[in-house]
Order: C-alpha cells, then sequence, then structure tokens
C-alpha cells in the first residue's frame, strides 16, 4: 500500500477558506462585480445584492459571489441601514483581495480618454457602432445584426 496515495487524511486538516470566515457578516455581490473588485476597485451599492443584518459602520465583512465563494475582505465605511437608504457611493473599503483576477468574466469598461471621446466624434464613430452582444435587463440577448438575421 505505500505506492497508493491516500488523501483523506490532508483532506481531514485542510478546509474551505468560507470555513474560517463563518464569524464575519457577509455580503453577497453581484457577478458584474466580481472581476472589478478581483482587481482591486471598491465595493459600491448598485454591486450589493445582500447584506447581513445589524452591520455597523468601520466593521469587518466577507464579500462572497452569489454562489458563495469568498471574494474579498472589506470595511464597511457606511451602517447597514444608510445602504439599504442610499442609491449610490462607495459602501466598502476593499482590504484584502483573496479570489485571483479573472475568475469571473469582466463585465467593467474604463471610460475613454477626452481625446479619444474627441476623435471618435470627429471621424462620426458613434453612429458607425453597433454592438454585437448587449445583455438587456430582461436577460435576453439583443442586437441589430442577430436580429436582422431572424426579421429578414
Amino acid at each position: 500500500m505505500e505506492g497508493k496515495k491516500d488523501s483523506t487524511k490532508l483532506l481531514k486538516l485542510i478546509h474551505p477558506i468560507e470555513n474560517a470566515l463563518s464569524e464575519l457578516k457577509s455580503i453577497v455581490v453581484r457577478d458584474s462585480a466580481v472581476d472589478a473588485l478581483c482587481h482591486g476597485a471598491q465595493l459600491a451599492i448598485p454591486g450589493i445584492l445582500q447584506i447581513s443584518p445589524d452591520l455597523q459602520k468601520d466593521e469587518l465583512v466577507g464579500i462572497y459571489t452569489q454562489k458563495g465563494e469568498v471574494v474579498a475582505l472589506a470595511q464597511s465605511s457606511m451602517s447597514g441601514e444608510t445602504i439599504e437608504e442610499t442609491p449610490k457611493g462607495h459602501a466598502f473599503e476593499t482590504k484584502r483581495i483573496i479570489m485571483a483576477p479573472n475568475t469571473y468574466p469582466k463585465k467593467w469598461r474604463t471610460r475613454p480618454s477626452k481625446e479619444k471621446l474627441r476623435l471618435m466624434e470627429e471621424n462620426d464613430d458613434f453612429t458607425k457602432r453597433t454592438f454585437d452582444c448587449t445583455n438587456n435587463r430582461r436577460g435576453g440577448w439583443t442586437s441589430t445584426r442577430f436580429w436582422s438575421v431572424f426579421t429578414e
């Protein structure tokens, strides 16, 4: 039996990090916010789906995906009541990122610079643009090119 590798003893010692963080209050975020958080962004109120009850300001919390995977540890900048009443703003300051970047798809984008916007305006790129896949709020996919195939 020396040739066979038995990992049962090792599995008894190693536990998921979520077990170690179970005593912390938790925040569940949108999947679209996960990759931005993994790249160091601060968590804004629109990215929050669920908050632990009785959350106080300056409290350490665990940030989780909708599947229950830990993303980061953060400190609250507002109380839970304030977060529920406020429509936008930064609610948490990221202290430690746990999930590796690019684990979730990138759903955030950066704004073009003023120079790039000026060039796009000069070249009339705003009117020529068509997006292949833009996710609408109903969950379906809409596209000018895709839709024209079925309507012709």
